[in-house]
């Protein structure tokens, strides 16, 4: 999954709850979108990075060893930067 998709999976649900609850604050409304949306994207990147894991044991072979490692490196990433970038960007909007 795409860092881009992720985000804009996770603001899809952010701007839902902002609608049906406008007095909640944003930060509070992003806490809610978060926790809706992070066990199918959580799900998703472990499949993936299962999926990928005999690869980087098995025979470290010039196509599938590479593959893997930026998959799996890729993946963690991206979760890893989306959590934080959406979350300052929120911040920064409920202090606006």
């Amino acid at each position: 999954m795409s860092n881009k998709f992720l985000r804009i999976y996770i603001l899809n649900e952010y701007n839902a709850i902002r609608r049906n609850f406008p007095k909640l604050s944003p930060l509070r409304a992003y806490t809610k979108a978060w926790n809706v949306k992070v066990i199918p994207i959580f799900l998703t990147v472990m499949s993936t990075i299962l999926g990928f894991v005999p690869f980087m044991i098995g025979d470290k072979t010039p196509f599938w060893f590479p593959l893997a490692a930026g998959t799996i490196g890729g993946l963690v990433m991206s979760v890893i930067e989306s959590r934080t970038r959406l979350y300052i960007d929120i911040s920064y909007e409920d202090e606006c």
